[in-house]
């Protein structure tokens, strides 16, 4: 069955989506956004594509969390990832 399946792993979300695993992008507050340091990550306007900024930038396995009216790929730092809810 091809389609999107909800299924929960460890604590967090993540979706199967045509066979392919891709973790949820994560939220920072915006008063927290100087705390983790997150304009020094590339990013891009949540308006964006997440799954073409994946597929062709980023690659599959990018690490994402949005923060106001960005996503920022913190692929280089998983504990700020994993500190994001």
């Amino acid at each position: 069955m091809v389609g999107v399946i909800p299924i929960l792993a460890t604590i967090q979300f993540i979706w199967i989506f045509e066979n392919k695993i891709m973790a949820r992008v994560k939220y920072i507050p915006v008063k927290d956004k100087d705390k983790f340091g997150l304009s020094e990550f590339p990013n891009f306007s949540r308006t964006g594509s997440i799954k073409g900024m994946k597929d062709n930038v980023y690659g599959k396995d990018a690490l994402l969390v949005r923060s106001g009216e960005w996503i920022y790929n913190v692929t280089s730092r998983p504990d700020i990832y994993e500190a994001a809810t």
